[in-house]
């Protein structure tokens, strides 16, 4: 027998509310999928556990829930913090010019790449083992037999700024994520359920 994580999330702050509209939530969980092994919340015996936690974000409360949460127990119950909609477009912002950052250095990856593995010769040579490969035996740009990067200096250097200033973007959506949550607490409702 398996598990799979179930959850609901509600965007009320009130527990009997929450509790009702979960337990509704399981009634018609169990109609619909069943009620033996369906790996849906309709197999977890009610809310065993709240932890007002008022983590930052829904997801962070999924995988609290996905940490902590036993197969055989009741639901559990874990805040989060709501978002503002007045800080949500700050958050998006950074999301799309993320995103923008992650392409262009795939783009780059893939044309250095690319540029590698369309050389004109036929060998080449390792710097570190000092071994003469033939480039049909070279997978991606290290060497196969002590995993020495081909790539100069350079190219390496390009490589590692652009990463950098993508750890630098993920760091900025994170802060507007962190920043985005406001006052009001929303619950995640959930667990491993048999299936």
């Amino acid at each position: 027998m398996g598990a799979c994580l179930s959850y609901r999330t509600y965007k009320e702050s009130a527990r009997d509310k929450v509790a009702k509209a979960f337990d509704y939530d399981v009634s018609r969980s169990r109609s619909e999928d069943g009620s033996s092994y369906s790996g849906e919340i309709g197999m977890l015996p009610g809310i065993a556990a709240w932890k007002d936690l008022r983590l930052t974000t829904e997801q962070d409360a999924i995988d609290y829930i996905s940490k902590h949460h036993d197969k055989w127990d009741g639901a559990m119950a874990v805040s989060f913090r709501l978002p503002d909609p007045k800080k949500d477009k700050a958050y998006r912002m950074a999301e799309v010019n993320a995103q923008e950052v992650y392409e262009s250095v795939q783009a780059l990856v893939r044309q250095i790449n690319e540029q590698f593995q369309n050389r004109k010769s036929l060998f080449i040579g390792c710097k570190k083992c000092k071994s003469r490969i033939n480039m049909k035996y070279v997978r991606g740009t290290h060497c196969p037999l002590c995993s020495e990067s081909f790539l100069s200096a350079t190219i390496r250097k390009r490589i590692e700024k652009a990463e950098a200033k993508y750890r630098e973007v993920q760091q900025k959506v994170k802060d507007a994520q962190d920043e985005m949550a406001g006052n009001e607490t929303g619950w995640v409702v959930g667990g491993w359920c048999s299936s």
